[in-house]
């Protein structure tokens, strides 16, 4: 379904390491701009930022109901049919509010309208 990672930055205090302070590899990391944050790894490999702290994905998390595969909602991709069904069961206000604010693209196409002409079958020669 996908890997959650918690993504943060070491500061220049040593954390009770003693006195040593950090390693060479450790402050080379640092010395790149770092995303801190939660982040979700979709199957496609594709990173997308959720919340900017552990608290605040807990949060998400607890009003999601823990539903497998809620972190979809934040991708393109969208949640798939299970995911959307669990949620419409048990949490319908959040699915809504979900769709409205975060995924307005995941809402389904209008019906055509009953005045177009249905889609014509390719003809044989």
């Amino acid at each position: 379904m996908g890997q959650v990672a918690l993504v943060y930055s070491l500061s220049g205090t040593t954390h009770g390491r003693g006195s040593g302070g950090l390693s060479a590899a450790a402050s080379v990391a640092t010395a790149a701009p770092v995303l801190d944050g939660v982040w979700f790894c979709d199957t496609d490999g594709h990173w997308h930022w959720l919340a900017d702290s552990f608290a605040s994905y807990y949060r998400l998390m607890i009003v999601h109901l823990g539903i497998l595969g809620w972190q979809y909602i934040f991708t393109p991709q969208g949640l798939d049919a299970l995911t959307m069904q669990w949620m419409r069961l048990y949490c319908p206000q959040r699915l809504m509010l979900d769709l409205q604010n975060v995924r307005p693209a995941v809402h389904p196409p209008p019906p055509p309208s009953s005045s177009s002409k249905p889609p014509q079958p390719p003809q044989a020669r």
